[in-house]
């Protein structure tokens, strides 16, 4: 009668366990947040890239000042000066017309209004100019250049940017990822160590063990309940990780990590190369230092003025217009001390390109010597895990026996818990090299 009475209450107990798991599965259902989405967050709320993006919108304003060498350039000018007073004359140009223009000032009185010619007069200038250089010689030309290498950079220096923040958020979605799986395990070994509770109660009550038989189940219970209770604060702790490198943006509630990423298979990496930055930045030092070469280029332009003149309550109209040749002879060599510095830092820049190229060829030797590692990993933890698990369940048989101890039931259950443990650690290496050479060659580099 007993007996019948455990068996019924593992019975109800089963599936009361089994309303209540499927009822908050119902209440609760996790949704899985991807680590496309983590990305995606970090992208449009780290503060860094938008740093960048306006060092890129910069340069490409100072490519339009560049351009803007050989393009026209109007301005319209209100001059209100005093100067000498100039007499206005009467003369008689050359169709006979009568004009009046102004005179050149005099020193002597003899003049209608008896005042000396060097007395102030006022002059009102309206006037409306157009200058348009024609010709530099590349100068214009140059600056473009360097304009466009200068921006080059910065989009490349946006590129890293947005890289290295990639791989923060690549590391808080593994971390997270890892300790949600590994608080997986725990939990499962939780709900095995209280599975041995019950059946060893069902079988006190059926006089087929003593209760001594339950207290040692019971502290190996109690010990898998406190490492699957630090398991949980390791969620949650990688979890505010997460949200921080995705700029402080809070996860979905019942947000639950891609545990395919665990599944990646084994393949041939290719690491991102790492000098393309630094030589953009070699060939913008080489413009810039060929735009300050240029800069003591002559020049040929165009020139016109037209407008009008108040003098002595005469309005005359003016105008002007012709060529113009400009050659900067000698600037105090500032543009030639700014050429060799340029030109210094290109070559610095250039070297650096090939010390980083040749880090990077050691850099593909190291990935794939630790892509072919972790294959080898992967497989003995497998191989371990598979081993521990075996042990496990021998002594389980054997304890339902009689024949083993809750000792050694411990023992068996830690060795299992560490093989879970490299499992996991040689599953998420396999991933972080994945992820970390995701990011292929820039083309800029070719």
């Amino acid at each position: 009668m007993r007996w019948d009475v455990a068996v019924i209450q593992i019975i109800i107990s089963g599936l009361l366990g089994s309303i209540g798991g499927i009822a908050s599965a119902f209440a609760e259902a996790p949704v899985i947040f991807t680590l496309e989405e983590a990305r995606h967050l970090a992208v449009q709320h780290r503060s860094e890239l938008t740093v960048n993006e306006a060092r890129v919108e910069a340069a490409a304003a100072q490519m339009i000042v560049a351009q803007s060498g050989l393009r026209p350039r109007s301005q319209v000018s209100v001059e209100l000066a005093t100067a000498p007073d100039g007499q206005l004359v009467e003369v008689i140009d050359t169709t006979g017309n009568r004009v009046t223009v102004p005179g050149i000032p005099t020193l002597d009185s003899d003049r209608e209004d008896g005042d000396s010619g060097l007395l102030p007069t006022y002059r009102l200038d309206a006037l409306a100019g157009l200058e348009w250089q024609v010709i530099d010689f590349g100068r214009t030309a140059a600056r473009k250049r360097a304009a466009q290498a200068e921006r080059s950079v910065r989009l490349a220096e946006t590129a890293v940017t947005r890289d290295e923040l990639l791989d923060i958020v690549d590391e808080a979605y593994l971390g997270w990822l890892g300790a949600t799986k590994q608080y997986e395990l725990l939990e499962a070994a939780v709900r095995r160590a209280e599975q041995r509770m019950q059946e060893m109660k069902a079988q006190r009550d059926i006089g087929m063990a003593a209760t001594s038989n339950i207290l040692p189940l019971k502290y190996v219970m109690i010990s898998a309940q406190l490492r699957a209770s630090a398991g949980e604060h390791a969620v949650r702790r990688s979890r505010l990780s997460l949200e921080s490198a995705v700029g402080g943006q809070r996860l979905p509630q019942t947000a639950s990590p891609d545990m395919k990423l665990l599944e990646l298979p084994p393949e041939a990496r290719t690491a991102p190369a790492a000098d393309y930055v630094h030589q953009l930045r070699a060939r913008a030092a080489y413009a810039k230092a060929d735009a300050a070469a240029r800069a003591l280029s002559p020049s040929f332009g165009l020139k016109a003025q037209v407008g009008m003149r108040l003098q002595e309550e005469s309005f005359l109209p003016f105008y002007q217009g012709g060529l113009v040749f400009l050659w900067p002879i000698w600037d105090g060599g500032s543009h030639r001390g700014e050429q060799r510095r340029a030109q210094a830092e290109a070559e610095a820049l250039r070297a650096q390109a090939d010390v980083v190229k040749r880090h990077d060829a050691y850099r593909q030797k190291h990935l794939n010597v630790e892509t072919e590692g972790n294959a080898r990993r992967l497989e003995l933890a497998n191989a371990l895990l598979k081993a521990a698990d075996a042990i496990r369940e021998d002594i389980e048989s054997r304890m339902r026996e009689g024949a083993s101890t809750a000792q050694e039931l411990e023992q068996a259950d830690e060795r299992v818990a560490r093989a879970e443990s490299e499992w996991l650690e040689a599953r998420l290496e396999r991933a972080r090299l994945a992820l970390a050479s995701e990011r292929k060659e820039h083309p800029s580099t070719r």
